[in-house]
């Protein structure tokens, strides 16, 4: 039996492994068959990308834009989108088919609009872009450059994501042993998840392999089985791992947050005096680099985040503790505006495409209904475990609490900076609309989510027949990933005809 069983586990996790790789390859396809520079700020994140490639570290009066630039907008941006669908007859050809008098006054159009202004990314957190630039240099050496170069940073996207892809697998088979369809149904539902974060160049790209890497060392943690002592080695990853999440990306402080929590619990649960050290430990490898970086920005900057240009140039002011009251996401009204903006957010991301946001209502409603529908269900389930959990010690209750916790500090975040800040009348957000509601910042979440979403479909199927429980989760899910893949493909069919896209590349 014992052998029949890892026989089985091996072609478990071939599948995984040919999963994660078609995920990988999916990526990997949108990412070059989108044009540069896409709508999200691409354009500061590959200066910075530029400026760390060159052994670039933020300072004050370094945030000047590259002298290549110019040129790498000029000739490889594509202006579908910004321009409304009725001037697509304009669209001239890409500048490495048109005259070189025209590619001289793009490039030279570009320097003007350039000069002077700074990359409001120059000073964000370096873990992404120091990643992204050895890339760039690695690919540089080996002889790529101008557009090739660009979509060889935008592929490292495609390798992280096939690490993430393995990771949940390892993730579900460690902490649910008895769960075929969590084991496989969160990979696949990921090799196909819609964050178009996932095809330009952002630190965006890197938090949701953080993100899952980050929960699996909290839940063995926590976990109250005892079946996984974290050692001295153990703890200083899973303290570094969290540490690189939170210098990827501020709002990744959700992980240092949900640490904190899996720490209460094991503090207050542990008896031993080495546990608790083992604990000290973990947060050592934590804040350590974290005050490093904090410190450095408080010495050059005067400021711990080094954020103070950055927010005034995006016409973002801020408010006391005390004005938080009168916000409206505390109103029944404004929590529904703010949830249902979040969660196709989260899905689909951000991208317009001539100015138009590249959605589907029909599918957005499929991801509000669903998720709604699905996270209840994880979440009854959830607290059933939970409330065996006190008797009968289960590593998969862990694995859906501390998920669930994920999500919940996730949108938190996102709340209390909506709170936080004042937006304008041209912001983004806006005065009218002040809800902080863009999934990709908190895209460390994205596989708890996926996990959560996944054991709702599960616990939806659990009130069946034992014969059909697993047919019927399968085909949920199928169902969900058939929306996913309908929708994308109707939504970017326009994108992979631009002449501007790697796809026409000379």
């Amino acid at each position: 039996m014992a052998g029949w069983l890892g026989g089985l586990r091996d072609r478990e996790a071939a599948l995984a492994l040919v999963i994660a790789v078609a995920a990988a390859l999916r990526v990997a396809v949108f990412a070059t068959g989108f044009p540069f520079y896409s709508n999200v700020d691409e354009h500061r994140h590959i200066d910075t990308v530029l400026k760390y490639s060159r052994g670039y570290l933020p300072r004050p009066g370094g945030d000047a834009y590259e002298p290549q630039m110019p040129t790498l907008l000029g000739m490889y941006g594509s202006p579908e989108y910004h321009m409304r669908g009725d001037e697509q007859a304009i669209v001239g050809p890409p500048p490495w088919r048109g005259s070189p008098e025209d590619t001289v006054r793009m490039i030279e159009y570009n320097e003007r609009f350039l000069a002077g202004r700074p990359n409001l990314e120059a000073s964000s957190p370096p873990v992404y872009y120091a990643l992204a630039g050895g890339w760039m240099a690695a690919a540089r050496g080996f002889g790529l450059q101008g557009g090739q170069l660009l979509y060889w940073v935008r592929c490292l996207n495609a390798l992280l994501y096939f690490v993430l892809v393995l990771t949940s697998y390892a993730f579900c088979r460690a902490m649910y042993p008895n769960d075929s369809f969590a084991r496989l149904g969160v990979p696949t539902l990921l090799a196909v998840f819609p964050q178009d974060a996932l095809y330009y160049i952002t630190p965006d790209a890197l938090s949701p392999l953080l993100g899952a890497a980050g929960l699996f060392a909290v839940v063995r943690i926590v976990d109250p089985a005892r079946q996984r002592r974290v050692g001295l080695a153990c703890g200083a990853v899973a303290g570094l791992i969290c540490a690189l999440a939170f210098l990827t990306k501020y709002t990744n402080v959700v992980l240092l947050a949900v640490l904190g929590l899996a720490t209460i619990l094991a503090w207050v649960r542990g008896s031993k005096s080495t546990e608790r050290v083992r604990l000290a430990w973990i947060w050592c490898w934590v804040l350590v680099p974290i005050a490093i970086w904090l410190g450095r920005n408080e010495v050059l900057f005067g400021e711990w985040l080094a954020t103070g240009v950055k927010l005034d140039r995006l016409g973002w002011g801020t408010q006391p503790v005390s004005a938080y009251v009168q916000h409206p996401i505390l109103t029944l009204q404004g929590m529904w505006i703010f949830v249902s903006e979040l969660i196709p957010t989260f899905w689909r991301g951000e991208l317009a495409w001539h100015r138009i946001a590249m959605s589907s209502p029909a599918a957005d409603a499929f991801y509000i209904g669903s998720s709604i529908a699905y996270l209840s269900l994880a979440g009854w389930g959830c607290a059933a475990g939970v409330r065996r959990l006190g008797r009968e010690p289960r590593t998969e209750t862990t694995a859906d609490a501390m998920s669930f916790a994920m999500l919940g500090l996730a949108a938190g975040v996102l709340a209390v900076l909506s709170m936080r800040f004042v937006f304008g009348e041209t912001t983004n957000p806006t005065a009218d609309n002040p809800y902080l509601s863009q999934g990709r910042l908190v895209s460390c979440a994205l596989f708890a989510f996926v996990l959560v979403y996944v054991r709702g479909i599960g616990f939806g199927a659990s009130g069946l027949p034992a014969r059909l429980r697993g047919p019927m989760a399968w085909v949920l899910l199928a169902v969900t990933v058939a929306v996913v893949v309908v929708s994308e493909f109707q939504l970017t069919r326009a994108v992979f005809a631009s002449e501007y896209n790697w796809f026409h590349f000379p």
